[in-house]
């Protein structure tokens, strides 16, 4: 699954050898996409959020507690998280159907989230790193050796 400007969506149905453009509910642009309980979700502008239940034949719009661009998210544990600017941070537990809004241990611009061992890890301006053991219920903040912008974030073994 890809997704970029103007709500564009593509979808690969044979291993990546060709995509074709998969009917969007947005026209805002999208940062971000996951998959995690037969579910994808992309996450964007204005607090945009969309999902498949079909492997991407269509869109939906989710409700979204956020008007703050949200520009990456994650699935772990049942739960999908986004983070965005201002230091927002967006769960659900419902299959990504509602979304609530989660106190956030930054204001700095969040731009990536991953999870692995049980841990939520967001990225962002000024090298912020924050963290949440607790399925993204709670965060804080990590020591960080960067003031550098951090994008992305991804977990091995």
């Amino acid at each position: 699954m890809g997704v970029g400007r103007s709500g564009n969506i593509i979808r690969s149905t044979d291993n990546g050898s060709s995509f074709d453009n998969a009917t969007s509910p947005t026209g805002n642009p999208l940062y971000g996409t996951t998959f995690g309980n037969n579910t994808f979700v992309a996450v964007g502008e204005s607090g945009n959020i969309v999902r498949s239940t079909n492997n991407g034949s269509s869109w939906d719009n989710a409700i979204s507690s956020t008007s703050n661009h949200l520009n990456g998210v994650t699935f772990g544990n049942n739960t999908f998280v986004g983070v965005g600017d201002n230091g927002n941070i967006v769960r659900s537990t419902d299959n990504s159907s509602s979304w609530d809004n989660v106190t956030s241990s930054t204001s700095n611009h969040l731009r990536g989230v991953g999870f692995g061992n049980n841990t939520f890890v967001a990225v962002g301006e000024d090298g912020v790193v924050a963290r949440s053991t607790d399925n993204g219920t709670t965060w804080d903040n990590s020591t960080r050796s960067t003031t550098k912008r951090l994008y992305s974030i991804s977990f091995t073994n």
